[in-house]
C-alpha cells in the first residue's frame, strides 16, 4: 500500500512538471507573455486589473484570465457565462480588446 502510495505521488509530480513545462512554452510562443499584461488598465467605462498569476477584476469583479491561443481569455462567474475569449493587441500603454461588438480601448494607469 505504502509503495502504490508513493508511486501515485512521483506519477502526479512528474505530470505536474510536464504540465508546467507545456503551458511555459506555449506562453512563450504566443508572442506576448502575460507579465505585459499585469497592471491596471482604465476604460473609457470600466476598469480592469491584471495581476501575477492569472487573477483580477474586471470593473470591481473577480476574475481569472491567461494568454490561450494568441487571444486573452476571462473566466468568472458574473460575465459571459463564465469563460470567454477576446482578440487582443497590446502597443506601449494601450491595450485593445476586440469584444465582438467593437474594441474596448484600455489604457496603462
Amino acid at each position: 500500500m505504502k509503495n502504490t502510495t508513493k508511486l501515485f505521488g512521483i506519477i502526479a509530480f512528474v505530470t505536474l512538471i510536464m504540465v508546467s513545462t507545456v503551458f511555459g512554452l506555449v506562453s512563450v510562443s504566443c508572442g506576448k507573455s502575460t507579465s505585459e499584461l499585469v497592471g491596471t488598465w482604465e476604460g473609457r467605462f470600466e476598469n480592469l486589473e491584471l495581476s501575477k498569476g492569472g487573477t483580477g477584476r474586471w470593473d470591481g469583479n473577480p476574475i481569472t484570465w491567461k494568454i490561450e491561443n494568441k487571444r486573452l481569455v476571462f473566466s468568472g462567474t458574473w460575465m459571459w457565462g463564465g469563460t470567454t475569449s477576446f482578440d487582443y493587441e497590446l502597443s506601449g500603454s494601450t491595450l485593445s480588446i476586440d469584444d465582438g461588438d467593437g474594441v474596448r480601448i484600455y489604457t496603462r494607469k
